[in-house]
C-alpha cells in the first residue's frame, strides 16, 4: 500500500480549515483583500494609464504582447505572433478586435470582459460594470490553498478567479474561449509577483487554451506616461 506524504495531509488539512472559515467569507471580503494586498485602492487610483509589455514562447515562435489601459476605462492588447498581429480595442463604449481575419466588433459578454480589463479600479465597483462576484470554493493550485471567486455576467456566463489564502495574490484566473471550432477554457497562471510603483504585478504568466500553452515574463511596466486618448481609437495605428 502506498502512504501520502505528510506533507499533503498537512496541505489538505489547512485546505479543510480555511474552507470551514471561509464559509462566512463573502467574495467582496476577498477581493477588498486581494486590493489591499496588491497595494491598496489609493496606489491604484494614482494610475491615470499603464502599459505592460511581455515576451515569450509558443510551439518555438517568439511572442508578443503588449497591454494599454487609461483611466477610467479605455484598454488596448496587442498581439504579435510570427507574422500574425491581433489588436483589441476598447474605448470606453464599444470594443473591436482587428486581425488578418479582418474587423469584428465585439458585444455580450466579450465586450464586458473588455470593460472589467479596462477600467484599473474595476475591482472596487463591480456592481457599476454590471459583475456580480460569488464565493464558490477553496482549491489547492499548485501546493497553494486558493480562494475560487466567480465574476457572473448578466448572461448567466461567468469567469473565475483564484486567490492566494495566505497572499491574497490572484494566482490564476479561467474563462471561456468560444471559437469556430468549439469552446475551451483558457486558463492564465501568474507568478513572480514584485512592486512597481506602489502596485504589486506578476511578472511571469501562464497561458492555456486547450492543451495549447504560451509562457510569457514581463519586460516592463511603465505608468503614468501620458497615453493620449487617441491611442484606443479605431483606425489609429499602432507602432510595433
Amino acid at each position: 500500500m502506498r502512504y501520502l506524504p505528510i506533507s499533503v495531509f498537512v496541505l489538505l488539512y489547512c485546505a479543510l480549515t480555511s474552507a470551514q472559515s471561509a464559509a462566512s467569507l463573502r467574495a467582496e471580503q476577498i477581493i477588498q483583500r486581494h486590493i489591499a494586498a496588491i497595494g491598496g485602492e489609493d496606489n491604484l487610483k494614482r494610475i491615470s494609464d499603464r502599459a505592460i509589455h511581455l515576451s515569450g514562447t509558443y510551439a518555438g515562435a517568439n511572442v508578443a504582447v503588449d497591454i494599454y489601459q487609461k483611466a477610467p476605462d479605455k484598454y488596448l492588447t496587442k498581439l504579435s505572433f510570427g507574422f500574425l498581429e491581433q489588436i483589441i480595442r476598447f474605448d470606453g463604449k464599444s470594443g473591436i478586435k482587428v486581425s488578418s481575419l479582418g474587423n469584428e466588433t465585439l458585444d455580450g459578454d466579450e465586450l464586458l470582459r473588455l470593460r472589467l480589463q479596462a477600467d484599473i479600479l474595476a475591482l472596487t465597483h463591480l456592481s457599476q460594470i454590471g459583475i456580480t462576484p460569488v464565493f464558490d470554493s477553496i482549491v489547492m493550485i499548485n501546493n497553494s490553498v486558493c480562494y475560487k471567486v466567480k465574476f457572473m455576467y448578466p448572461s448567466g456566463n461567468y469567469s473565475s478567479a483564484f486567490y492566494d489564502t495566505t497572499t491574497f495574490y490572484k494566482i490564476r484566473e479561467e474563462s471561456v474561449v468560444r471559437t469556430e471550432t468549439g469552446e475551451y477554457i483558457q486558463s492564465t497562471m501568474f507568478s513572480d509577483f514584485q512592486p512597481e510603483e506602489g502596485v504589486i504585478y506578476p511578472r511571469s504568466f501562464l497561458q492555456s487554451i486547450g492543451d495549447k500553452k504560451v509562457i510569457t515574463s514581463v519586460n516592463g511596466v511603465l505608468v503614468n506616461k501620458g497615453i493620449e486618448d487617441s491611442f484606443f481609437e479605431e483606425n489609429i495605428s499602432i507602432d510595433p
